[in-house]
């Protein structure tokens, strides 16, 4: 869900601009464009996202907390790319730092979750829900508080969090350039594979349910959005080392309509240069990021409602669940039983354009 509201008064924590200002062998042996050294520039961001955040003393602004969150997402999915990686200390170390970057960007989904929640709450004008959701944002708020400070992400003694990740860059026995390229195109050629698998016998038969539950939306529809969601991120944080072929020159119908309606979205338009290595279907890619948001539309509304429903029965405003869930129906609709519908419909456009199968084919080495 995206913030509507941020709190004025989140988190205080000072930090010392360390990374922004790192040096060492990171600055000389990573060249531009090499997938060794986005790792660099994503972390460099985060510490200039986390110093700003620290001479305003809050990290309340919605814009600065949204952009950290990209950039965290960003190192989340290149470490992630990494969990397999030859070495085993240096795996290790990539599956730490995927866990330390999903930990920040968990947390602050719960501040930007809560944010909309208490929003939503006091446009109902609902008082008792609106106290309940104050208390709740509080608390998550101090759970931001309390990871940055734990994990170092900004401090202001000693090294932050970003710096140390530079240092442990800068130690990795990193492949050649080509080797590396080959072995994230295999990675993800097999993360797809992989899912390919498991939506087929774990989720497509949850999703064709005539009624969701809570945990149908969270543990089906969220798990399929964020799982193909991960395969876009990939390549947008790749800076061009993955790019588009060019489209058809004689579409279907359904492909030219759908190649015009995203032409501008910068989601749907990978960077492409001289050192791009692979490129993908470009039908299939801007089928994945129109499935990607719709998914998100119907899995945002279908949250709030649950959300909504859980929050009202936790605050007292309602007495029993099947008066929160009567409420909830008011407010919003009859969301169990029409999510399954939407959700059938991107199913059936997902089956007939299978835009991971082609992707996977052109991006396998």
């Amino acid at each position: 869900m995206m913030t509507k509201l941020i709190s004025t008064a989140l988190i205080v924590v000072l930090v010392a601009p360390i990374a922004a200002q790192a040096k060492g062998k990171c600055e000389s042996m990573f060249k531009d464009g090499t997938p060794a050294s986005i790792f660099v520039t994503i972390v460099k961001k985060i510490d200039t996202r986390l110093t700003e955040a620290g001479r305003h003393r809050t990290l309340h602004d919605r814009r600065q907390a949204n952009q950290l969150r990209t950039d965290l997402f960003q190192l989340e999915a290149w470490a992630r790319l990494h969990r397999n990686w030859p070495d085993e200390g240096e795996r290790k170390m990539f599956i730490r730092l995927r866990d330390q970057t999903k930990e920040l960007e968990d947390v602050l989904g719960a501040v930007d979750n809560a944010n909309t929640l208490l929003a939503e709450a006091s446009q109902r004008n609902i008082p008792a829900l609106v106290r309940h959701l104050s208390d709740e944002l509080h608390a998550r708020e101090k759970d931001l508080k309390r990871v940055l400070r734990e994990n170092d992400w900004m401090t202001n003694e000693g090294r932050t969090r970003t710096s140390k990740i530079l240092e442990k860059l800068d130690d990795v026995k990193w492949l050649s350039t080509e080797e590396h390229v080959n072995y994230m195109r295999a990675e993800i050629a097999n993360e797809i594979a992989a899912f390919e698998a498991r939506f087929d016998s774990e989720i497509r038969p949850v999703l064709m349910r005539t009624k969701y539950d809570h945990d149908a939306v969270e543990l089906f529809v969220h798990t399929w959005r964020r799982q193909i969601r991960w395969y876009a991120i990939y390549m947008q944080t790749s800076r061009g080392l993955i790019g588009l072929k060019d489209a058809p020159s004689k579409p279907s119908a359904e492909a030219g309509r759908l190649l015009e309606e995203l032409k501008a979205n910068p989601f749907a338009n990978l960077l492409t240069t001289e050192k791009t290595t692979v490129k993908v279907d470009r039908v299939a890619y801007f089928e994945l990021t129109r499935l990607i948001d719709q998914i998100g539309k119907v899995k945002d509304a279908a949250e709030m409602f649950f959300y909504i429903k859980a929050h009202l029965l936790a605050s007292g405003t309602v007495k029993n669940e099947a008066e929160a869930e009567a409420t909830a129906r008011v407010l919003y609709g009859n969301i169990p039983e029409e999510t399954p519908r939407r959700v059938q419909e991107i199913l059936a456009e997902y089956d007939r354009f299978r835009p991971l199968a082609k992707i996977r084919r052109d991006i396998t080495p």
